[in-house]
């Protein structure tokens, strides 16, 4: 924006070249021009005059044209007026084209960004990770009425089974477009590497259906932005027991049933993952597995239960209301599994949050809220429990943690966060064992002098 000085400096100089021109109209006046009769007119009725190459006509004075073409203007101001050779906003994507870190035209700033949603991109499918729009070509469509000969293109989806074929056999990886609607069928893959983008799709198979879900030796998959309905008695099993399997759940919803565990015999990560049980649904870890879980919110008596040999169990930044964490490896040789838990709000709904059975050594429980009904929050002898507010508690843990109520928001209504005076706020160990730039809703960690204890950040605004 110009400065009042600089407009009052503009109108003296128009000033002396309208005087200049009053006395003289025929000869022409250097930086002044006029496009329209009425601007000519306020020139003294000069014939039109335009601006030598590289400027443009604004304010009958040639200033220097700012674009030719879109490519001069930034990703703030994308698009080249013609007319006044100047940036302007965008008004729609077509505008962020050549920005592919930036393919979508935001409506409230005028510039262009970064996706974060399938839907702003014409493909359905936005690379969260890089903020890219996937191109059409490079993604397979299914949908719930999709034939088993159509050719899986947008235009064309086809159906999920000839989906998962079709990306199966691509020796390197593929992304499967699941389209909106309901999928009546078990998601079921036994190899390849492919990657399933479910925003508005449910996968809700029938009652006589035993998996939802089943990933086989070998099979290396990712399901994001689902809604998975294991309400029938289903079940989501990872079994990578013949070769190593990979599962991924991501920015999705489980909704479960009291037989309907999630089982894991394989490597697997879980983000942003909310899952609700009516009662009694667990995570089960088994022989061989691993669990890295982070933002993870479990609901109404489901918990995690790792209960094999050889077991490598990660959670951070998680919510476990009315769930807990039950830990006994069955180890041959008792130093093989492992369990870590950090940063973590778990509230339980039985006598304790967490329990480690008679051959754990190597579990680390450190910097978490836990509460629960009974006498004794932590159970079992657990190896490392350090700098925990821990409610209850009758039996002695090491002095590091705090025996008291951490004074959640309001447990009754699942609102887990921290009140102004927990004695969990800047009260993280330091250093910890697991440094963490984030909490359980993405706000950075920590936010005051040091982080909280917990699965939230406090902060005045939340």
């Amino acid at each position: 924006m110009r400065s009042s000085k600089s407009t009052r400096v503009r109108a003296r100089y128009l000033c002396v070249w309208l005087l200049a021109l009053a006395a003289c109209q025929e000869k022409p006046v250097p930086g002044v021009c006029c496009t329209t009769d009425a601007d000519c007119a306020r020139l003294g009725g000069i014939l039109p005059r335009g601006c030598p190459d590289g400027f443009v006509c604004r304010n009958l004075l040639c200033e220097a044209e700012a674009c030719v073409a879109a490519g001069d203007c930034s990703i703030e101001q994308p698009v080249c007026d013609p007319g006044s050779a100047s940036c302007t906003s965008c008004t729609g994507n077509a505008d962020c084209d050549r920005y592919a870190d930036a393919p979508v035209c935001d409506s409230a700033t005028g510039g262009c960004r970064a996706c974060s949603l399938d839907t702003e991109c014409a493909s359905d499918v936005c690379d969260v990770d890089t903020g890219h729009c996937v191109v059409e070509g490079e993604v397979i469509y299914a949908s719930p009425g999709g034939a088993d000969t159509a050719r899986c293109s947008h235009e064309q989806p086809c159906s999920l089974n000839r989906a998962i074929v079709v990306a199966a056999a691509d020796p390197s990886s593929s992304i499967v477009r699941m389209l909106p609607g309901t999928y009546g069928t078990t998601l079921r893959v036994l190899s390849g590497t492919v990657m399933f983008v479910g925003t508005g799709a449910v996968i809700q198979p029938l009652q006589s259906t035993i998996d939802a879900v089943n990933i086989q030796s070998g099979a290396n998959v990712t399901i994001r932005g689902a809604t998975l309905d294991l309400s029938l008695n289903n079940e989501i099993l990872c079994d990578g027991t013949a070769a190593h399997a990979v599962l991924t759940l991501q920015d999705l919803s489980i909704v479960a049933y009291q037989l309907g565990p999630i089982f894991i015999n394989c490597s697997a990560s879980m983000r942003r993952v909310k899952m609700t049980a009516s009662d009694g649904a667990h995570i089960r870890i088994g022989n061989d597995s691993t669990l890295d879980a982070d933002r993870l919110l479990l609901t109404s008596r489901l918990g995690v239960d790792c209960i094999g040999k050889r077991m490598s169990v990660r959670i951070t930044n998680s919510i476990m209301d009315g769930a807990a964490v039950g830990f006994s490896p069955s180890d041959d040789m008792s130093s093989e599994s492992r369990l870590s838990l950090w940063f973590n709000t778990i509230v339980s709904s039985g006598s304790g949050a967490v329990g480690c059975g008679a051959t754990t050594t190597n579990a680390l429980v450190e910097n978490n809220v836990l509460v629960a009904a009974g006498a004794d929050t932590v159970q079992g002898p657990c190896t490392i429990v350090s700098n925990n507010v821990v409610f209850p508690q009758s039996t002695a843990l090491p002095t590091s943690n705090r025996i008291v109520d951490p004074r959640l928001i309001d447990p009754a209504g699942h609102d887990l966060r921290l009140r102004a005076d927990s004695p969990a706020i800047d009260a993280a160990a330091q250093p910890a064992s697991l440094v963490t730039d984030h909490d359980f809703f993405g706000n950075p960690r920590p936010s005051g002098p040091q982080s909280d204890i917990g699965a939230h950040e406090h902060s005045p605004s939340s």
